[in-house]
């Protein structure tokens, strides 16, 4: 998702004139293209996530589309009080991009969890949650927040997925499905879409397969509508039970299994592969919760 957020983000600062990228240190490499084409619209302003955040709002607040580019925690809970003061309060065209969901960088410890975010920016009001699967999602989402007003959220890991849509329901394309099924479905958040496909094409059921690349779709009635036709869903999150997508869907009356991170919090420090095995994020456990 990485890249396709680079790929885009490229595209969308030669063909928008008023957005401009932000990153606090970070993107070296990655951002050379940008850097040489765009000086005066790529400023990396050092480790001070909580003042990109404050630079971000000015340059907002003067009719810019500012997208402010780091490590996940380091953006958006290092930076949350300036998010809130700043962007959410005042409408402004802001958009952390937060480079690592889930376990993305669980190898680097428990400061590189980002298991909690879109959980916590869900409390403010007014924030667009996004939480892509496919590297077409990424690229959709970027136009987006260069041309829609209001604060967003977006939320890449590494992984490039590009798995067909074949049905979308909601506002701007929110639930994604990727796989028709019958009465049991899996909805997968983030690069746990690959986990969700293959599970569904071992299983000896019809599932269905969805992704959420708008998380406060799940408020929309198309969309609960489409999940209720259903008899099971099974929850698919690198993130904390509560605030969960798997947790709102029960409190829309929806039967769920959910498999997230159950615990208070994590004991053990390993790759994203490692920890999806430690918390049961994978294709046999899933397949394990849809048999009868």
């Amino acid at each position: 998702m990485r890249d396709s957020f680079v790929n885009q983000m490229t595209e969308t600062l030669g063909s928008i004139d008023h957005s401009v990228l932000l990153t606090g240190d970070l993107g070296f490499g990655i951002f050379n293209e940008i850097s040489e084409r765009f000086p005066e619209r790529f400023i990396n302003v050092g480790v001070a996530e909580q003042n990109m955040i404050g630079v971000a709002s000015g340059m907002a607040k003067l009719g810019k589309a500012a997208f402010c580019y780091s490590i996940a925690n380091f953006v958006f809970m290092r930076g949350l009080e300036q998010f809130r003061n700043g962007p959410v309060y005042h409408d402004f065209n802001v958009t952390l991009v937060c480079s690592g969901g889930g376990f993305t960088y669980g190898q680097l410890g428990f400061t590189h969890f980002a298991i909690e975010d879109y959980g916590i920016i869900s409390a403010l009001g007014g924030v667009e949650i996004l939480t892509p699967s496919t590297s077409a999602q990424v690229k959709r989402h970027v136009t987006e927040c260069a041309t829609m007003p209001g604060p967003k959220y977006l939320r890449l890991e590494k992984t490039e997925l590009d798995f067909p849509e074949l049905e979308a329901f909601g506002e701007r394309l929110g639930l994604v499905c990727h796989r028709r099924g019958g009465r049991k479905a899996i909805l997968a958040v983030g690069g746990l879409l690959s986990v969700a496909m293959e599970a569904a094409e071992q299983s000896d059921d019809d599932i269905a397969v969805y992704s959420l690349p708008r998380f406060r779709s799940l408020s929309e009635a198309a969309v609960r509508e489409q999940l209720a036709k259903h008899e099971l869903i099974v929850s698919l999150e690198e993130h904390v039970l509560p605030n969960s997508a798997g947790l709102n869907m029960k409190a829309a009356g929806l039967n769920v299994i959910q498999l997230a991170i159950s615990d208070n919090g994590p004991s053990v420090v390993g790759d994203q592969n490692y920890l999806r095995q430690h918390y049961g994020l994978t294709v046999e456990n899933v397949l394990a919760q849809l048999r009868p």
